[in-house]
């Protein structure tokens, strides 16, 4: 199932991967995910460190982009019910396999799920998409590689448990 904002992000990365830009081509194109991480915690790491928002120095990046990463099984997040109901946000809430899978490939999937789509069909991530272009790729990860986050970008398994078969992949 295709969702259009995680797709649009995904041929927006793909397509600067390739262009010439004002700057010419870009040399590297470097995607970092803060884990659980949204525009609040940035404030808030703002607020604490510097008194104000906007001090922190991913702000300054030229480009940056946030995306959707809800599951097929989580509801649309609406803040206003966040906030007024706590028991809210633990209603089936995403896993990071399934919130990476939608970073990497641009389609949404379960809980669990590493690199493949709801019929646990393989999905095309993004590294496997820049590499038909000849382009160098790789992962940089501060868990195990097996983990669920970083496998999304480089393996296809059903289950993120799995880390003997995700490893080896």
């Amino acid at each position: 199932m295709k969702f259009k904002n995680t797709r649009l992000v995904l041929a927006t990365v793909i397509f600067l991967a390739g262009i010439n830009s004002f700057a010419g081509t870009p040399k590297n194109i470097i995607l970092m995910i803060s884990d659980g991480c949204g525009y609040n915690h940035i404030d808030a790491a703002s607020i604490f460190q510097y008194g104000e928002i906007g001090r922190q120095i991913y702000e300054q990046f030229p480009v940056k982009y946030a995306m959707s990463t809800y599951s097929i099984e989580s509801p649309v997040y609406h803040p206003d019910s966040a906030w007024s109901r706590f028991d809210y946000v633990r209603k089936k809430p995403t896993d990071s396999a399934a919130s990476a899978t939608a970073m990497a490939t641009g389609f949404k999937t379960y809980n669990g799920a590493i690199g493949v789509d709801t019929a646990k069909t393989n999905l095309k991530n993004i590294i496997e998409r820049l590499e038909q272009l000849g382009k160098a790729t790789g992962v940089v990860t501060t868990v195990p590689f097996s983990h669920a986050t970083p496998a999304a970008f480089v393996v296809h398994n059903e289950k993120r448990g799995h880390y003997v078969e995700i490893a080896r992949e």
